[in-house]
């Protein structure tokens, strides 16, 4: 499997997420007139990692996670259930192996209504850098 369907499938079985988006986990980018709250996971780089023969079957990814939500209280509860979820985590990801996961960096951004009304629309991200057994 991808990078990409693995981490689809490890935020799918985490309950602290699932319980706040329910299914709205999409890769990338939002579909047109989204339900909120809802969460995106983009695959920002990855890194090969080789010895001088061959490949040591290792990958560092960099994945940003965002959410968004008109409520402020669930962007950083799912942003803090992703973090208690992946921090330091080690283990099953999706198909493949997590040997360890470690949060780069998280911000807070508020995006005012284009229409001019007071419907803000909160958004947390969270970059991480995580290794995985290819």
């Amino acid at each position: 499997m991808s990078i990409e369907a693995d981490t689809y499938t490890f935020l799918s079985n985490q309950a602290g997420i699932t319980n706040i988006v329910g299914t709205r986990i999409y890769p990338s980018h939002l579909p047109q007139n989204p339900t909120y709250p809802a969460m995106l996971y983009t695959l920002i780089s990855a890194d090969h990692i080789t010895s001088l023969d061959d490949s040591v079957g290792m990958v560092r990814a960099r994945v940003q996670f965002d959410v968004y939500s008109p409520s402020m209280a669930n962007v950083v509860n799912t942003i803090e259930q992703l973090r208690q979820s992946l921090q330091k985590y080690s283990g099953s990801y999706g198909a493949g192996t997590c040997l360890t996961a470690k949060l780069i960096n998280d911000f807070l951004a508020v995006e005012k209504p284009a229409d001019g009304s007071s419907n803000w629309l909160h958004r947390k991200s969270a970059d991480y850098l995580i290794t995985l057994r290819e």
